[in-house]
């Protein structure tokens, strides 16, 4: 692990960053079973998606080395 962050929105949403090196996302996904491609995510490599529940949604990004990480895990969860 890199490093890692908490963000909470004004409309109460929560978010729980990790950031990671090197590792690729694909390898954390499949560690998740975060294996959804995340059509939105705006990454080089494929960056993936599940919905766990009705409150908590998982993601497993890519990152370039120049980001200072190679892969990163969110936890959100809705307000």
């Amino acid at each position: 692990m890199d490093s890692a962050s908490v963000d909470i929105a004004p409309g109460g949403s929560k978010s729980l960053h990790v950031y990671l090196k090197d590792v690729a996302a694909e390898q954390v996904g499949r560690q998740l079973s975060v294996t959804t491609v995340n059509e939105d995510a705006e990454t080089e490599a494929p960056s993936y998606i599940r919905k766990v529940d009705a409150k908590h949604t998982l993601h497993v990004g890519a990152a370039d080395d120049y980001e200072g990480y190679s892969a990163s895990v969110t936890c959100q969860i809705a307000g």
